[in-house]
């Protein structure tokens, strides 16, 4: 049930934001309906009828809003605004950003590996600690990164809309993510520290398992991090919303360096084991706020509980698979949050038929590099989990879960991107109802699979959630088609590009 907890804090978020711009978005709508209305005379150049009648009775907000909507439908028609256009934007913002989702996936890999030295017993141990971290962080850390990225991008649509000549941009969005990350940053900092025990006992974990006292020093240690983790977060949501992802590839590479150069020194040669591990990702996350830098976002550990309570070696082999899963699945991550910059200023400024388009060629190059990713990973995860431990029993039991971290990819790069797209368009309300489904019918799965599978039970159950995130995001693009709305995107073109893909593979 962690994403559904994860998703209850995004509704919660969703619906305080939202009501400070409830103003702004139904007056968009009322626009909207009004470019209808005055739809053929604006696109033949003409004057609108309506425009006439405000200027007999001297509607001067009328005739104001009339005459911007009239620019908007005409910037609808520059060459600038073609598919070409479209693509190449994307393509700038995503490759930058694959890049920056890549490093600190990167950087947890090493980590893991130089743990999965030690046994698998303090891999265990460390696994549970950073599961538990991320559960508590998540709830809030990733709403805010999400809403911050679409509300700036709004915030600079509308302001240069407001201010063309000046060049003047008023953002409050940008004060109020940071304010709010560092209240958020500060609760969970003392969440996890004061609650470290609880949250390992709720977790499964008695304090008789050999794993409770180095997982719960762990988890204390790593929760100093958590105010410097959010306020990173909330950065990197806002120059998202700039569409700047070159910068944070920067600041977020020197973060993770300092981590990589003390975890050996941590972890070997002052011997302190999976508790140097934690020391390096504090200290590396301090020294990135300091230099100003970012975090890339880890999504939720899901169905931890249920590897917890098959002991020690299933927990190392679910650590492993965990982050190879995520590693390779961020990089689609990268695409979404490109998309969703782009769909949230296209989208604050009624350009609807550019919000399709990036909507479209998202989900194309969605489909074509989750099947690479499933085909290249199957190739060579047996040499990949042999480089974090040398355990027979381990690696036999990652062995179990291979097909299902390989084949749910595909899937994975479309639930990401569905997620971007609804974001851009503040459909933040129908994620969270969503979600809160998904999880209750994917929670089923777990109550039943591991007591009969084992650890491939955990993952048949993340990939039943993946499956279903997916699942809801076409339904609502379906829904879309019929309403002749936002993303219209054809899904025949999609099953075009896998079959193009698999016939070339």
């Amino acid at each position: 049930m962690v994403r559904f907890v994860h998703r209850l804090g995004l509704l919660v978020l969703a619906y305080v934001t939202r009501q400070t711009s409830r103003t702004t978005a139904s007056q968009s709508t009322n626009n909207a309906k009004l470019l209808l209305l005055c739809g053929g005379g604006l696109l033949q150049g003409g004057e609108s009828p309506l425009l006439t009648v405000a200027s007999q009775y001297q509607d001067t907000h009328l005739m104001m809003a009339i005459n911007a909507l009239k620019q908007a439908t005409t910037s609808l028609l520059l060459p600038s605004l073609n598919s070409v256009g479209v693509r190449s934007e994307l393509i700038l913002l995503a490759l930058p950003a694959v890049l920056g989702q890549a490093i600190d996936p990167m950087a947890q890999l090493m980590e893991t590996a130089y743990i999965g030295r030690l046994g698998a017993l303090e891999l265990a141990s460390a696994g549970i600690g950073m599961s538990i971290f991320n559960i508590v962080s998540k709830i809030f850390n990733i709403p805010l990164l999400s809403i911050a990225t679409s509300f700036v991008a709004e915030d600079i649509s509308r302001s240069a809309t407001k201010h063309p000549s000046s060049g003047k941009l008023e953002l409050t969005s940008v004060s109020s993510a940071l304010i709010l990350a560092a209240g958020i940053g500060i609760m969970e900092a003392l969440a996890l520290f004061l609650g470290s025990g609880l949250f390992l006992q709720l977790m499964g974990v008695s304090p008789v398992s050999p794993m409770y006292r180095p997982a719960k020093l762990f988890l204390s240690l790593r929760a100093l991090g958590a105010p410097a983790n959010v306020i990173m977060l909330a950065v990197q949501g806002i120059f998202r919303g700039f569409k700047d992802t070159k910068t944070p590839v920067l600041y977020i590479g020197l973060g993770n360096l300092s981590a990589v150069a003390l975890l050996p020194l941590l972890i070997y040669g002052f011997q302190l084991g999976i508790t140097g591990a934690a020391i390096s990702t504090v200290v590396s996350q301090w020294h990135a706020v300091g230099k100003n830098s970012f975090n890339s976002v880890n999504y939720d550990h899901w169905y931890i509980n249920g590897c917890f309570r098959q002991g020690p070696t299933a927990m190392a082999a679910h650590q492993i698979c965990l982050q190879v899963w995520l590693a390779v699945s961020l990089l689609a991550d990268a695409l979404a949050v490109s998309a969703q910059a782009l769909i949230a200023s296209s989208y604050a400024i009624l350009d609807y038929k550019r919000v399709q388009k990036i909507a479209m060629f998202a989900l194309q190059i969605g489909v074509f590099s989750g099947l690479a990713l499933a085909i290249g990973l199957y190739a060579s995860f047996g040499n990949i989990a042999r480089l974090f431990t040398s355990d027979p029993e381990v690696l036999m039991v990652v062995k179990s879960c291979a097909l299902f971290v390989c084949a749910s990819q595909p899937i994975n790069a479309l639930a990401f991107i569905f997620d971007g797209l609804h974001y851009g368009v503040s459909d933040f309300d129908y994620v969270a109802q969503a979600t809160i489904v998904v999880g209750v019918m994917s929670s089923l799965v777990l109550l039943w699979a591991p007591s009969v599978f084992g650890l491939a039970g955990v993952w048949a159950g993340l990939t039943t959630l993946m499956g279903l995130r997916m699942a809801a995001g076409v339904l609502r693009n379906r829904l879309h088609q019929c309403q002749e709305a936002l993303f219209f995107c054809d899904l025949s073109e999609i099953l075009t590009v896998c079959v193009t893909f698999l016939s070339f593979s």
